[in-house]
């Protein structure tokens, strides 16, 4: 999972987003108005998620079929070169919410990240 993560695409539309990992694997589609179309996340199929936006950051909550819960917030620094994905994993069996951060650097024209 972790080299899915390496290289992230995301396409965006008026009504929704859907984040691409570095093999072409779908990893969210996420909707702000209609949730008919969107997908449960792998992490859990309970509920499909659904984005929107807080100031300059998109975020996304997936509710956990066991009580837990996964938010994530995508941003963009302000010299437009980053993108910062944070990630808040809530589960009733952690003493206390994880939290982990990955920055991903704008690819260079072209899009192959690996020159």
């Amino acid at each position: 999972m972790i080299n899915e993560l390496s290289q992230l695409r995301i396409d965006q539309t008026e009504t929704s987003a859907k984040i691409t990992g570095s093999s072409g694997r779908i990893l969210g589609v996420y909707s702000s108005s209609d949730q008919s179309n969107t997908k449960p996340s792998k992490e859990d199929s309970s509920t499909p998620p659904v984005a929107q936006w807080q100031g300059d950051q998109l975020v996304t909550v997936v509710q956990g079929s066991r009580g837990g819960k996964t938010t994530r917030m995508y941003s963009v620094s302000s010299d437009a070169r980053q993108l910062n994905v944070t990630t808040r994993i809530e589960n009733p069996r952690f003493s206390q919410p994880v939290t982990y951060q990955l920055v991903y650097d704008l690819a260079p024209a072209g899009g192959d990240a690996s020159q």
